[in-house]
This record gives C-alpha cells, structure tokens and sequence, in this order.
C-alpha cells in the first residue's frame, strides 16, 4: 500500500466506517478488506501519539516554537463522549475474565465513555469596533489535541502542544471553558500562568435554562421567557453579577430555602435547577469578567472547542459506531492531526505529483 493510499484511506476512514473506506479504493481499481483499513488507523494513530506527544516529543516542545511569540495564546477545552464496545459482551461471560480485560460492566453501562479535545489557538487580540461590536481574536493558527485517555494525559498533551505552540514565550495566555470534565484542576497544574475565562456562551444557556423553569415552556410563555433571558444575559454581558445572582436567587427562593447543597432538592426539580446554576456562578463570578476580557482582547467563549467536540463525534459518536479503546484512541489522534493548521499532517506524506500543463507542453514534438 503506497504512502499515498495510505493518506487517502486515513482521510476517508475518520469521516467513514472501515467498509465504507475501504469500498471507496475501488474506484482506483483496488480493494482491500475492511479490517485493513482499521489495522492501518491503529498503526499510523500509535505513530503520531508517539511523535507529537511522546517523551522525547515533550522535551523537545519548547525548543521547536516558532520564534515570533503570539501575540494572546488560547487555550480551549472540553469534554464529549464515544461509545466502546464494552457493554456489547454477553453477561453470560466469565466475569473474572471480563475484570481481567478492563470490562466491569453495570446494568446501566451502555459503553458510553468520555473523551477530551483541546484546541491550541495562536491568535492575534481582539477589539470593539466604532459601533459598539466586539470583535473576537482572529486565529492565526489552529492546532488541536485529543484523546480517549484519562484527564492526567489529556494535561499532559495539551501542555506539550501549549508549549510547541509558544506557551513560555507568549505574554498572553488564556485559557477559557465551562469548567467541566475535570478540567479546572488540570488547567490549574498544567497551565499556572494561564488567565481563566469562564465561557460566557454555556453561562448563557444556563440563564436559558433558569428562564424556561420560571416562565414557562410554550408559545403562550415564550414573550415572557425571552424578556426574563435576555434581561438576565445583558446583564451578564455587561458584568452585573449581583443583579444577576439577585434574581435567579429571589426565584430560587420562592421555590425552596437556600440549600447546602443543590443535590437536596430532589423532589423539587424547578428550585434544584435554579439554585444549581445559581451555586455555579458564584463559584466562577472572578472569571466572569466579560466587559474587562473584551476591553483586552481576549475571548469570551470557547466556541473552537465545542465545534471541535462536534467533529469528532460525527465519527465517534455515532449510534451505530462500537470502538475498542485502542481503535479509538488512535482515531481521535489521526483526526487531531488532520485538523491541526500547521501542515503536520501533510508533511508526513510525500507530496502530490504535479500535473503537467498541457497548453505549454503540446508542442514538444
């Protein structure tokens, strides 16, 4: 299989199943099983692990930064889910032989597991326009991590690229998300210098959420509902925290009694809901900054990382997909690699082989 068949298959496989890849070769007049185009993921996935975020990759990271540091380094991320094939084994195995595979299985596990894509973004500073407008930083170049693995290699890897990217020698770097998927206390190891911004856009959706429990779902609600979100959001976007908090807290109180803890409220869904959300922006209020973080052309929102989530989970998420660990793991580091902005993925193939012009050379003979 020459290095170009390779590309190609690679490109087809992480958008396709393996029977549909490796049916997309007979257009060249080849064929090859099915199985084949999953081996030749898990080589080339393992391959690229090893180089970009291997341990003599890891050392070498801050010595390959480009020497123009960026202008604002963004550090996005956050969590999706795939689905293994773990709960696809029958019950009526041995279960030491399932435990000594890694496969301890509840009635509930359905094989859903979670994985984290980070995206790496050397970016040049926003600003507001004479209208008013803000107008986010403008990406130079994107590069994007990702892994089936735990959030200590998740840390890991995106330290590695943060670095290769130009993390020590940027003298802005931010770091934006929704606080989920363990990523709050990874970012506080791995990225120390790192300001934090809370994603103002899933903050948003929470205020979207407190606005439905309160007035109503419906078209008879809908006027209402969209007066009491858009009142809170403006408010948000403006940096009115207090005014924020004391009306999703007077709501919330109606309803029950400030709890301890929001888990307490089981039997009462609408005060839980909202006295959830209230716990969460009292928790990030000093990332919530948002007039100051437009005023220094930082990011409000981690859109990059949660379009990212979507595009691997076209291919890993879908219903009739079923990954063995390693198959997916080495999937989501050779769609990372073909994502990535800096031409890592090309320059592991040979280049194209130029067509030749015709107009200039029918008269050869």
């Amino acid at each position: 299989m020459t290095p170009r068949v390779q590309q190609t298959l690679l490109e087809r496989v992480v958008e396709d199943d393996y029977r549909g890849t490796a049916r997309s070769l007979e257009i060249t007049g080849q064929s090859i099983a099915p199985g084949t185009a999953g081996a030749l993921l898990r080589e080339i996935g393992a391959e690229i692990h090893a180089e970009r975020f291997g341990p003599e990759a890891t050392i070498r990271a801050p010595q390959v930064a480009p020497p123009n540091p960026p202008e604002l380094l963004l550090l996005l991320g956050d969590g999706a889910r795939y689905r293994t094939n773990e709960a696809d084994v029958r019950k009526t195995d041995d279960p030491q032989k399932r435990k000594a595979r890694g496969q301890v299985l509840t009635d509930e596990d359905r094989g859903w597991r979670e994985d984290k894509v980070g995206v790496v973004v050397r970016a040049r500073k926003g600003f507001v326009r004479p209208d008013g407008d803000y107008q986010p930083p403008e990406e130079v170049v994107k590069t994007y991590v990702a892994t089936t693995g735990d959030i200590q290699q998740f840390g890991r890897d995106m330290r590695t690229e943060a670095e290769r990217r130009g993390y020590l020698q940027a003298p802005v770097v931010v770091w934006c998300s929704d606080h989920g998927h363990g990523l709050p206390e990874m970012r506080a190891r791995e990225f120390p210098r790192a300001h934090v911004v809370t994603d103002f856009f899933h903050t948003a959706e929470r205020l979207a959420e407190c606005a439905r429990g309160v007035c109503g779902e419906g078209d008879v609600a809908k006027r209402p509902r969209q007066k009491f979100f858009h009142r809170l959001r403006a408010l948000l976007y403006d940096g009115k925290l207090d005014k924020v908090l004391q009306t999703l807290s007077e709501e919330a109180t109606r309803r029950s009694p400030r709890p301890k803890q929001p888990a307490a409220l089981t039997e009462n869904p609408l005060a839980q809901v909202l006295w959830t959300h209230v716990f969460y922006i009292e928790k990030h209020r000093d990332t919530m900054n948002y007039p100051l973080y437009r005023a220094q052309g930082w990011p409000i929102g981690s859109g990059a990382a949660e379009s990212a989530c979507g595009q691997f989970g076209n291919r890993f998420k879908h219903a009739r997909m079923r990954w063995t660990k390693v198959g997916a793991e080495a999937g989501h580091q050779v769609k990372a690699a073909i994502l990535s902005q800096d031409g890592q993925w090309e320059q592991r193939w040979p280049p194209p082989i130029p067509l030749l012009d015709f107009e200039k050379t029918a008269n050869w003979n």
